[in-house]
């Protein structure tokens, strides 16, 4: 799902939504839909891509950004679930680089993904 914060986010550094629709060449309800996270059409998001010159894949949310989120300090268990006993850490320090496993392979599945669909729009498939 596309990160509509972003979309928004670029949007408004346009200007209006009106000013933003006329220069991206699309529709002002269509933008509204975009900021109220409604679907949209892969065009649509391409066409806010090729304006602001930037990947497609800028405008979905990223699993570092979830990691990063969630974590604060060292991303340990102890800065993550405040006071708990030794055990308990332990145990969750050893869940935590489970899951940083996992969000590194959903990191590098996204990059790969990216990379394909980067093939795809310079091959027009």
């Amino acid at each position: 799902m596309y990160n509509k914060l972003k979309i928004c986010k670029l949007i408004d550094s346009i200007g209006s939504q009106e000013k933003a629709a006329k220069e991206l060449g699309i529709s002002v309800g269509t933008i509204k839909n975009i900021c109220a996270g409604k679907d949209t059409k892969i065009s649509t998001l391409e066409t806010i891509c090729n304006y602001f010159n930037m990947p497609i894949g800028a405008l979905f949310t990223e699993v570092r950004d979830i990691y990063h989120s969630v974590t604060n300090g060292n991303g340990s268990a102890a800065s993550v679930y405040g006071n708990a006993i030794v055990g308990e850490l332990s145990n969750k320090d050893k869940e935590i680089e489970h899951l940083k496993q996992l969000l590194r392979e959903k990191q590098n599945i996204i990059e790969e993904k990216e990379r394909t669909i980067q093939i795809l729009m310079k091959n027009k498939i």
